[in-house]
């Protein structure tokens, strides 16, 4: 690029003048539009071009993207569809590139691509079309035709829809080009006040929402750190973008503050407060008060940056042989949820099943000199290092104890709260028993896969969940621990998990199912990108379903044309012995996203007809109540029925009932 495109972004914020860089921005973009134009005008390869979106439509801003139709006479070759940017010579420095088959037309390909312009990145969605297929969609303006395209009153997702793609793969989210991707995406959205989008971007980083350009600066750098480095240029530029929205809605410019590594833990802590009060999580003043008192950085293994330590993320403190995380200080929204659902006071007595230290120090601090604060953790070194941690952070009163958190502590009296911070499948006899009458169990709740922070109170023989909400602990160790079964259908490049005794399948069936033709199909079920608690409910109301039932989790880059589930980690699938249907998504339009099936395997039909029917049946009944009730009772008594679709899920101590009113199909 010449022109406006070679301007570049200063980034001292004294320098950084946003009037003049967006209409650089703006300017450049314009040039590129027209460069590009007049370059495939002279490519006989290409029938016609159309741009769609904000800018065809005359709505745009400098953070628009450009949405190209490139239709091009087919066959289209290989090269075309593997990197369409490059190989139609389009004009500008590509920074990143994340194709997508899942948002390809037919016979075509598709790519997003950042494109630097004036030193910023700016989005590039290229469908690559089949002249035979491609039309003009509504609202879509003609750049260039060789010959004259089809005219249409659809848009152009409902024309996409007309075109499925042959290919239902995606990339990988860990992938550096994804992660620049979403970071700038939510960058947009916040420059905007955009909150609804941003909060969706937020959602696909998992984590709950920013308030500031400078906690996405963060996130990057964190993240990147255990990833392969992507181009420096890329970065950069995406920097200078976090820079400008910064000053633009006049943050403090944090990440290029000469003082950034000088920040105080004080001011850390005060950020952290800050922003987790924005967001909700906490409402307390008791709970802000500890938050802002509690060095975390001191319970952070040695060499933690402050930055990292009071992230909104977690912090591993410990590792198995296998690399897997053993132990963690969980992340800080979590943790202030979790004390607020126990309900604590001045006095109050509260057991902690898995330590770290820092969520005791935070519990000393709520509950005062007055209350008592026991925390349990079978592995000696974790012990260790929880004690070091509380003695430097001056809360030498919190009891530590190593021993088997299955027991609880009998010792220590009863409790107005058990707060189990690892992952469970069961809940013991002993964190019921050693609580009060009136107590509170805050528990990580594992129900086949899929893990609830359920807040707990007894009712008669039984226990009541009163709120319950999605998250992730390390697993148990000792008595308590429960390992799901895994089942390898490509090496550990796509694993079914099954969590349950109930379940059973063949293997080898299974992947023998991957070599034959899937099965696809979209249901009429949608929701809003910010909808975040509608994949947390969708997700319980699959796994309830009194059927066979299994987790899968892949690497989308390893099974890319062959598996592309919704959540690469904790996909919903149904199952019978030898075929599997999953939960897959597909953008719909800007603000939905519309849920489908996908199946392998005999039965393939049956199961993706049958999750569709589960989705439908869900839409209309479940998705704006309450969710479910939740209840455990001793396992070998009888649980009352309910009137409406129920599971069951036996333990070894309790059997968990999951009710759903309404009727059932």
């Amino acid at each position: 690029m010449t022109g406006a495109g070679e301007v570049m972004v200063e980034r001292s914020q004294d320098r950084l003048d946003p009037a003049w860089v967006l209409t650089a921005v703006v300017a450049a973009r314009d040039a590129w539009v027209a460069e590009a134009t007049a370059v495939l005008q002279t490519d006989p390869r290409v029938a016609g071009m159309v741009l769609v979106g904000s800018l065809a439509r005359g709505d745009s801003d400098a953070f628009s993207d450009v949405d190209l139709i490139v239709a091009v006479d087919p066959p289209i070759p290989q090269m075309l569809l593997t990197d369409p940017f490059a190989a139609l010579g389009l004009p500008g420095v590509a920074l990143y590139r994340r194709p997508k088959p899942r948002n390809a037309p037919a016979g075509g390909g598709y790519l997003a691509v950042a494109v630097e312009l004036a030193g910023l990145p700016v989005l590039f969605d290229v469908y690559l079309w089949p002249a035979t297929t491609a039309a003009v969609p509504a609202g879509g303006r003609v750049l260039t035709e060789r010959t004259r395209l089809p005219r249409t009153g659809l848009g152009l997702l409902d024309l996409l829809a007309t075109c499925p793609p042959e290919d239902a793969s995606g990339s990988d989210p860990d992938d550096p080009a994804t992660l620049l991707l979403l970071v700038q995406l939510a960058a947009k959205y916040h420059a905007r006040g955009d909150r609804r989008r941003r909060a969706a971007i937020c959602h696909q980083l998992h984590i709950s929402d920013i308030t500031d350009a400078s906690e996405l600066r963060r996130l990057l750098d964190t993240r990147l750190a255990a990833m392969r480095p992507p181009p420096g240029r890329a970065l950069a530029a995406v920097r200078r973008l976090l820079d400008l929205v910064s000053v633009l809605l006049k943050e403090v410019l944090v990440s290029t503050s000469p003082d950034v590594k000088d920040r105080t833990p004080e001011q850390a802590r005060q950020e952290l407060v800050d922003q987790l009060t924005a967001r909700g999580w906490i409402t307390q003043p008791a709970v802000a008060a500890a938050f802002a008192a509690v060095p975390r950085h001191l319970f952070a293994p040695e060499g933690t940056s402050i930055e990292a330590a009071y992230a909104d993320d977690t912090v591993v403190t410990r590792r198995g042989p296998d690399g897997k995380t053993t132990s963690s200080i969980s992340a800080p929204w979590l943790q202030a949820y979790m004390i607020e659902a126990a309900a604590l006071s001045p006095g109050s007595r509260v057991l902690e099943i898995g330590s770290g230290g820092y969520n005791a120090a935070l519990l000393a601090e709520v509950v005062g000199p007055a209350g008592t604060v026991v925390t349990v953790d079978i592995d000696a070194q974790v012990v260790a290092n929880a004690r070091t941690g509380l003695a430097r952070a001056g809360y030498p009163q919190v009891q530590v104890i190593c021993g088997d958190g299955e027991h609880g502590y009998a010792d220590g009296g009863s409790y107005d709260a058990v707060i189990v911070t690892v992952e469970t499948s069961d809940v013991p006899p002993a964190w019921i028993g050693q609580l009060t009458a009136d107590g509170v169990l805050v528990i990580p709740l594992r129900m086949r896969g899929h893990t609830r922070c359920l807040t707990l109170r007894p009712d008669g023989d039984h226990l009541v969940a009163t709120a319950a909400v999605q998250c992730g602990f390390v697993s148990m160790q000792g008595h308590g621990r429960d390992p799901v079964r895994r089942i390898p259908l490509r090496g550990e490049d796509a694993v079914l998990v099954l969590d349950d005794t109930t379940t059973q399948v063949d293997g080898d069936a299974l992947r023998a199912a991957l070599d034959t033709p899937g099965v696809l199909q979209w249901s009429p079920v949608t929701a809003a990108l910010d909808d975040g608690s509608a994949f947390e409910s969708v997700h319980l109301w699959l796994a309830s379903q009194p059927r066979p039932y299994g987790i899968l989790t892949v690497d989308r880059e390893k099974t890319a044309g062959l598996l592309d589930p919704q959540d690469r980690f904790f996909c919903p699938t149904l199952l019978t012995g030898d075929s599997f249907a999953y939960l897959i998504l597909r953008r719909q339009n800007a603000e939905t996203l519309q849920f489908g099936g996908h199946g392998y395997g005999p039965a393939a039909d049956t199961l993706v007809a049958e999750l569709i029917d589960l989705l439908t049946v869900w839409d209309e009944q479940h998705r704006v109540s309450s969710g479910p009730r939740i209840t455990l009772h001793p396992t070998g008594s009888r649980v009352p029925d309910s009137g409406g679709l129920r599971l069951l899920v036996p333990r070894r101590h309790t059997t968990t009932a999951i009710t759903w009113s309404g009727r059932a199909r």
